[in-house]
This record gives C-alpha cells, structure tokens and sequence, in this order.
C-alpha cells in the first residue's frame, strides 16, 4: 500500500485520547504517516496537557493528498463552529477522502450546527 498521510486537526483543549487509537492502528496496520493541522503555528494544549506545535496550518493542507481527515472532540466546539474546519472537512470529502468527527460536538462544530 502507498505510504498515506492522516491529517489530524488539533486546537487547545482538544480531547487527545480520542484519536489516540485510530491514529495508532493507521500508523501500525497501514502504514500511514500523520500530520498535524492547526489554525496557527503555535503550541496547542490538549485537554490532557500534551502541547502539540502543529505541522500545518490549515490552508497549507493538501486534501488530495491525504487519506483521511480525523477531527477530534473538545471543549472549542461548545462556542460554535470552527468556519477554517468546515472548510477544509469541505475540501478533504469534496476529494472523496474520509473524515473521521470522533465526538458529536466535533461533528456538530464541523458542520456549523454545534449547540
């Protein structure tokens, strides 16, 4: 199989132990490679305390080039929707590739219909 990319969206206080699994499998069973996309190239905090410094910002990522798109529940998607996510969660099925909103308030928040 080719070497695949997933591309992971990360923010300050994403739920980190959501993707933890999937990503896990993808790396191990399929040989994938992950990437970060954030809105800014500074260190985010997951709601566990990992600082992550994202890989790329948003505009950067490449949706037809990647394999999956995994967009993580958290604490950010209780004020709204996040309208550089939706585009890019846009973007990524608009290219036929999967996108994986692991928590209903990441679904929500990616579609613009968050609480």
């Amino acid at each position: 199989m080719d070497n695949q990319t997933a591309y992971l969206f990360v923010f300050d206080g994403f739920a980190d132990w959501e993707p933890a699994s999937a990503l896990a499998e993808l790396r191990r069973t399929f040989g994938f490679s992950v990437q970060t996309v954030g809105l800014t190239r500074n260190y985010v905090k997951s709601m566990g305390g990992l600082k992550i410094l994202p890989d790329l910002l948003i505009g950067e990522a490449q949706p037809d080039l990647t394999g999956i798109l995994i967009v993580p529940g958290g604490d950010a998607w209780m004020r709204g929707e996040m309208k550089e996510v939706t585009g890019l969660v846009k973007a990524v099925t608009g290219a036929g590739k999967p996108v994986a909103a692991i928590c209903g308030d990441a679904l929500l928040g990616t579609c613009g219909a968050s609480r």
